[in-house]
């Protein structure tokens, strides 16, 4: 962000949640961090056109999402603070599942998904040959497998700062949800070598969205969330999944207190 002291408009002591679970939970939820009511931040979101601003300064360093912020800060002389922020973490699994172990990364659960891959596979296979298809795994060094298991960056869990980025809608995909759509990368990259394997996996497992909190209270993350109940207003919105931010676990569990809900769909 360019020159501006951001930091001189916290309010330190406000306890709020950033949520952007839905577009208009993340109107209230914005609102509330800018001390703002709902129809003040509308009524500057319909004041302020970003394209003119564009056009009156020239290009600057600073992102479309910071150019919204500090003019809101600028124009409304409102201070922010919050003290939490929401995250979206995209999977698959049982309709049983209630985590009650929260979420855990990739080498806590890896064992748990061979276990039931081993179980659902519809040509039942003797569990010494599994052992050494996996052993082949994950002594591949040019796989997938094998990176995401040596990667603590692919560890997870991990969670997207707005929620339902994965299509548009007019139906056309922002991007690939493998979760969603059909199954975790390693998952697929697991069922290759087995014949239908991984359609009895997304037969038995259904799609979900976990949400989840943390004690994060980033300005680049508000940003983004006013930007997207920016964009959210305007007669063609424009943010998709490219403007996101995430949550990087780095093989650091989500404990059970932290998660709020599960969405199946």
């Amino acid at each position: 962000m360019s020159e501006f002291d951001f930091k001189n408009k916290r309010d330190s002591q406000r306890i709020a949640t950033l949520d952007c679970e839905t577009p208009e939970i993340a109107l209230h939820s914005v609102s509330n961090i800018f001390g703002l009511t709902r129809t003040e931040l509308i009524d500057f979101i319909k004041k302020f056109d970003l394209d003119d601003y564009i056009k009156k300064y020239g290009n600057t360093e600073d992102r479309p999402a910071d150019i919204v912020l500090k003019s809101l800060l600028i124009q409304t002389n409102c201070n922010w603070g919050f003290s939490h922020t929401a995250w979206f973490h995209m999977t698959r699994c049982l309709p049983t599942e209630e985590f009650e172990l929260g979420l855990k990364p990739l080498l806590e659960i890896i064992d748990d998904i061979w276990e039931l891959l081993f179980k659902i596979n519809p040509t039942p296979i003797e569990r010494t040959k599994l052992d050494k298809y996996r052993e082949l795994l994950e002594t591949d060094s040019s796989g997938i497998y094998q990176h995401r298991i040596k990667t603590p960056s692919e560890h997870g869990p991990d969670g997207n700062l707005v929620n339902g980025l994965r299509s548009r809608e007019d139906g056309e995909t922002c991007i690939q949800d493998h979760y969603l759509k059909k199954a975790p990368e390693i998952i697929i990259c697991i069922c290759e070598h087995y014949n239908n394997l991984l359609n009895e996996y997304t037969r038995v497992t259904r799609p979900c969205i976990v949400k989840f909190e943390t004690p994060h209270s980033k300005l680049e993350h508000l940003s983004t969330a006013l930007y997207y109940v920016y964009e959210r207003l305007q007669p063609e919105p424009e943010f998709d999944n490219t403007y996101n931010a995430n949550y990087i676990g780095n093989g650091v569990p989500i404990y059970p207190d932290k998660i709020k809900k599960k969405i199946f769909s």
